[in-house]
């Protein structure tokens, strides 16, 4: 068996019509499976794909994560970008995110809500669409607010303005 240093993986010939060999990893990579899949990443790069981690066939090594997923802790070069939760640009993990991807969308305990489901006792995520208020609050435009806005009453029998 061909053993082969830091950077480089065996490459054996299924057809057996080439000698065994040593071949590069892709850059930054210290351990691969073959010339796309990195196993370990040079110190301060983390492994990135963009394809389901349990199947996937192409793994590079990037030294910041792209937006929407979130920079590890990079130890022994072994770190990996790890997607960031619905709706979220940037995230601390997977489960904490900072930044939504707009302003429909607003960050509350980590997670980004539809803006319209603040204060919402019922509301459609996927619309970004509220139904029923939480009390002291007014349904208004599909969303809740406090006060309404001039020109409306608050209506506290049906929750509207």
């Amino acid at each position: 068996m061909l053993t082969c240093p830091i950077g480089y993986f065996a490459f054996t010939d299924a057809n057996g019509l080439l000698p065994p060999a040593c071949l590069t990893c892709t850059t930054n990579c210290n351990q691969c499976l073959n010339a796309t899949y990195c196993q370990v990443c040079a110190s301060n790069y983390y492994l990135f794909t963009t394809q389901n981690v349990n199947t996937a066939t192409n793994v590079s090594c990037v030294n910041n994560c792209p937006s929407g997923y979130a920079n590890p802790t990079v130890i022994s070069g072994t770190g990996m970008c790890t997607l960031c939760g619905d709706n979220c640009q940037v995230c601390v993990d997977s489960a904490t995110c900072t930044e939504c991807v707009s302003t429909n969308y607003v960050v509350l305990n980590g997670v980004c809500t539809p803006y319209n489901c603040l204060n919402c006792l019922n509301c459609s995520t996927t619309l970004n669409l509220c139904y029923k208020c939480d009390s002291n609050y007014y349904l208004y435009n599909g969303g809740c607010t406090s006060h309404c806005p001039n020109g409306y009453y608050a209506n506290t029998t049906t929750g509207t303005c």
